[in-house]
């Protein structure tokens, strides 16, 4: 057993330590998840269909590993938002595959967590818009490691992964992906990405582009802040404590980014 379901429970179907979750064309479903053991979830959506899924990973023992295979099918919505919290070696893949005109959102949540792995991987088809939203929290002397790919296979396409985060004397590392196919013209693609970095903390962010044709638009951008002394010095100067001064920073952080998850939730 992976763990217990919620909501329209009737799409949803477990076999020992596997999910399936099937929601049929022009159906509309909202379903959360709790994972505490190792175990697959499978997804797949009919065409024109909607499906909201809130995942919360919160593992009970050490070296737990969850797999998604996502099947989102023509013109359906799917969002998306996986929390990963209070896990201790935990590795998450989420691998997903989007048919022509899908809108798919996917929100991740990694917070509170040592030493965890994220592989996320989605293939969009033709005017395919896919939005991947990763806010990092690693507590003090914890890693998290996140691959994050999303591969352009037809025209018209939009992606955009956003990240950010507070890495406060711990190690960071995210590497992504963004490949363009040749057929894949007037794809419209970018990575993001926004860490603060408290008390000298290992941060690497390495992002990549495989692009195949001449009329796409991708475009990457890293920021890494190191919040120093002498800023922190500058709030205490106009009367706020040096511990809320820090929280400042790190509340206007994660406020953004959780301001733009909830946005995915108009469609």
């Amino acid at each position: 057993m992976i763990g217990y379901y919620f909501g329209d429970t009737g799409f949803v179907s477990q076999n020992g330590d596997s999910v399936k979750i099937v929601v049929p064309g022009n159906t509309n479903a909202v379903i959360t998840l709790k994972l505490m053991y190792s175990g697959s979830v499978s997804v797949k959506l009919g065409s024109c269909s909607k499906l909201i899924l809130s995942s919360l990973c919160q593992f009970i023992d050490s070296n737990q590993n969850v797999k998604y295979d996502c099947v989102a099918g023509e013109g359906s919505v799917f969002v998306h938002t996986a929390n990963i919290q209070n896990s201790v070696q935990s590795h998450v893949a989420i691998n997903n595959k989007l048919s022509n005109n899908c809108n798919s959102t996917l929100n991740i949540i990694a917070a509170h967590c040592k030493n965890a792995w994220l592989d996320v991987r989605s293939e969009l088809c033709i005017k395919t818009s896919n939005k991947l939203n990763l806010l990092v929290l690693p507590e003090n002397g914890s890693s998290i490691n996140a691959n994050l790919t999303h591969a352009h296979a037809g025209f018209s396409s939009l992606s955009q992964i956003d990240c950010a985060g507070i890495v406060d004397g711990a190690s960071c590392k995210i590497d992504s992906m963004i490949s363009v196919k040749e057929h894949a013209r007037d794809a419209i693609s970018s990575f993001r990405c926004r860490l603060i970095n408290i008390n000298n903390s290992n941060i690497s962010v390495v992002p990549a582009l495989s692009i195949h044709n001449r009329d796409s638009d991708v475009k990457h951008d890293v920021s890494v802040q190191d919040i120093k002394d002498d800023a922190l010095s500058y709030i205490q100067s106009r009367g706020v404590p040096r511990h809320e001064a820090a929280e400042l920073f790190k509340n206007g952080v994660v406020q953004r980014m959780i301001n733009k998850m909830g946005d995915a939730f108009g469609y």
